[in-house]
């Protein structure tokens, strides 16, 4: 079973309202595909993986 890491960010988040984030939506990677995300063009997300290991994701087109 994969570990939410979110958790820690969720926290950091509510504990600096000065940055005006949040709320966030989590998802486990091995039950979702890209075509049932709602995204934002130039929106940065993170995908995380093995605690330590980010990956800044900006999606800047898409194309049906």
């Amino acid at each position: 079973m994969n570990k939410d890491y979110g958790e820690v960010i969720d926290r950091w988040a509510k504990e600096n309202p000065l940055y005006c984030i949040g709320p966030f939506e989590h998802k486990l990677m091995e039950k979702t595909i890209l075509h049932s995300m709602e995204i934002q063009l130039g929106k940065p997300y993170v995908y995380m993986h093995l605690g330590t290991c980010e990956h800044l994701i900006v999606f800047t087109d898409a194309r049906y």
